[in-house]
């Protein structure tokens, strides 16, 4: 049984792509943002991973447990990850639930927020992530590598930044970061497993995220 693989650039600013797998019985889809760690100013060290701990926690028309809990309930899973080039969120779920999870992912993508309040809730979580990573000797060894190997560089940067830059990230840094974000290089939306490419192209053209992409600064 084959796979058909189709790409889609109809929406400006974004490219649709997806390989269809007519046996499977799920669906994963990711928007891929092409900023990351190396796209902070100097200002902004750990924005990119701290900008991916705030935007689950709420959107305009949904709080962070009703995401959750929706996507409990389509018995899938959402999250995401940061590069030192690119940021990624992803929603993997039953098939049948696919139309409802594309719009809870571009969601948070386009439209989640960055109160002060959340903000500060999730300060202490990535200090508490930055602090853990010595149990984590592969990721230190190989952060530490890079920071030698690249000095100064952007791109040597640790992504998740460091305890004080953690500490001076408020609110207006990271919605500006977001904006930006938002605009540095055309959106991927991939997707794999049962897809019904012309509907994803569909939801995506209908949903929040080409205003976004598109919006001034």
């Amino acid at each position: 049984m084959g796979t058909t693989i189709r790409v889609d650039r109809s929406i400006p600013g974004i490219r649709v792509v997806t390989e269809d797998l007519p046996w499977c019985h799920t669906a994963a889809v990711g928007v891929w943002l092409a900023a990351g760690s190396a796209d902070e100013g100097p200002a902004e060290h750990g924005a990119a991973h701290f900008l991916e701990h705030v935007l689950f926690k709420r959107t305009a028309s949904a709080s962070g447990r009703e995401i959750s809990e929706r996507i409990d309930l389509l018995g899938g899973d959402l999250n995401a990850y940061t590069g030192r080039e690119h940021t990624c969120y992803h929603v993997h779920v039953p098939a049948e639930g696919l139309a409802t999870a594309v719009d809870l992912l571009v969601d948070v993508v386009a439209n989640g927020s960055c109160t002060p309040d959340d903000v500060e809730v999730e300060r202490d979580v990535v200090l508490d992530e930055l602090a853990g990573r010595a149990d984590d000797p592969e990721d230190l060894a190989c952060e530490l590598v890079t920071a030698e190997v690249l000095g100064d560089d952007p791109l040597g940067r640790s992504i998740i930044g460091t305890e004080e830059s953690v500490g001076e990230l408020d609110a207006d840094t990271l919605r500006a970061f977001h904006r930006r974000v938002l605009r540095a290089g055309e959106v991927v939306v991939a997707a794999a497993g049962r897809v019904d490419h012309d509907a994803l192209v569909r939801w995506i053209a209908d949903g929040p995220l080409p205003a976004a992409v598109a919006a001034g600064p």
